[in-house]
């Protein structure tokens, strides 16, 4: 509870220095030069709380594939589906393109920007007139790591959503055996998989798939808290709550 309380007293600071301690000028260098660092501070925090808590119990790994392993072919079957019944593009005009063109400047300069003007000069590109990222940046954060490991191609935001998509349906599957075993959480990844905006989406170059994981997510590590999970369980809650905040619209 006292964790709560200084979170939510921070909060209220910074927005008190928002507005009357910073000028436009000072917030927009805030925004372009540390949200990402403290993006990649987020990101690297609720991996580290999800590791301490379910992957650092080697019984808990070990029993996941001879317990779950049926639901984890039928959700595994399920996201490939889902790859082969639509078209791989861009389907938003202006938000999508947005996100794909904000990582490529986090992947080469790790500033939170949008380019309005890009120019390639012997193979190499340019970009000019960079503005401000008017849409929230966390999944132009997870798609610049991607971009970091991989390299930068456009084409890499649709391998991001096929793995995001991959991990709604095995926390469906979880939510389903939560409330009726395994039979219940197969049934629930089958019937979103037959959701037709579902699969649009998975082929798409949405944030909406980002969104919707860190929602069950905090819908499963909330019932982990509820049940007893002490302070390791408050931390996972937490973290992905601040996730979940840096990636709704």
């Amino acid at each position: 509870m006292f964790r709560l309380f200084i979170a939510a007293a921070l909060s209220c600071g910074l927005i008190v220095a928002r507005f009357y301690l910073l000028s436009t000028e000072a917030v927009l260098w805030i925004h372009s030069y540390l949200v990402y660092w403290m993006l990649m501070g987020a990101i690297a925090w609720c991996g580290w709380t999800h590791w301490r808590y379910y992957c650092s119990k080697a019984p808990l790994l070990a029993n996941i594939w001879t317990r779950h392993k049926m639901g984890v072919v039928a959700a595994s079957g399920c996201a490939l589906f889902l790859q082969i019944g639509e078209p791989h593009e861009l389907k938003v005009f202006n938000d999508e393109a947005a996100h794909v063109a904000c990582s490529r400047t986090m992947h080469n300069d790790r500033v939170v920007s949008l380019p309005s003007a890009t120019h390639i000069v012997y193979g190499q590109s340019y970009s000019f007139v960079s503005g401000p990222m008017s849409r929230m940046p966390l999944f132009s954060a997870f798609l610049s790591t991607l971009h970091d490991v991989v390299g930068y191609r456009p084409g890499n935001v649709f391998v991001l959503n096929g793995i995001l998509s991959l991990g709604i349906l095995l926390l469906l599957y979880k939510l389903g055996h939560f409330f009726g075993g395994m039979r219940a959480g197969i049934f629930a990844a089958l019937l979103f998989t037959t959701l037709p905006l579902f699969a649009q989406v998975a082929t798409s170059g949405s944030y909406d798939l980002l969104n919707l994981l860190l929602i069950l997510l905090l819908f499963i590590n909330t019932r982990v808290y509820l049940i007893g999970a002490g302070v390791e369980g408050q931390e996972l809650m937490i973290s992905t709550g601040v996730d979940h905040q840096t990636a709704t619209p």
